[in-house]
């Protein structure tokens, strides 16, 4: 198998029936995964770690509380945008949930340039930077 290459798993006959047989599988545990669940867990993975990130960073200038506080009240809707944006770009490019290395440039322009229309409303209309 080439590097990069989804597995397939041989699918029992009672099960083939089903249309979900046919999706491709997680490498590492054999479970067969659909699209919109493996991007659903990288947008939940993708906001989950930049709050973390966020907080870290910001508990050496606050209060660990207050650092948190800060973190969740960044705006969620400009994150799930990038991340929703770069899990569109994979699949458009690639046909799936198939990241390879040649996608991770174009993804990450297309995450940048996505929330930026947002974060400029929100900026000059509200007058409200993400922290």
């Amino acid at each position: 198998m080439a590097a990069g290459e989804l597995q397939y798993v041989m699918v029992p006959s009672w099960l083939r029936h089903r249309r979900s047989w046919h999706y491709p599988v997680l490498s590492v545990t054999g479970i067969p995964w659909p699209v919109w669940a493996i991007m659903s867990l990288a947008i939940l993975n993708g906001l989950l770690t930049s709050i973390a990130l966020e907080t870290v960073i910001l508990s050496r200038q606050m209060p660990l509380r207050l650092a948190l506080n800060t973190a969740l009240g960044m705006s969620l809707i400009s994150m799930i945008g990038m991340e929703a944006a770069m899990n569109v770009t994979d699949v458009l490019l690639t046909g799936g949930a198939m990241l390879t290395w040649w996608v991770v440039p174009i993804m990450l322009a297309a995450g940048f340039v996505a929330p930026l229309p947002y974060n400029y409303w929100r900026l000059k209309a509200l007058g409200k930077a993400c922290h």
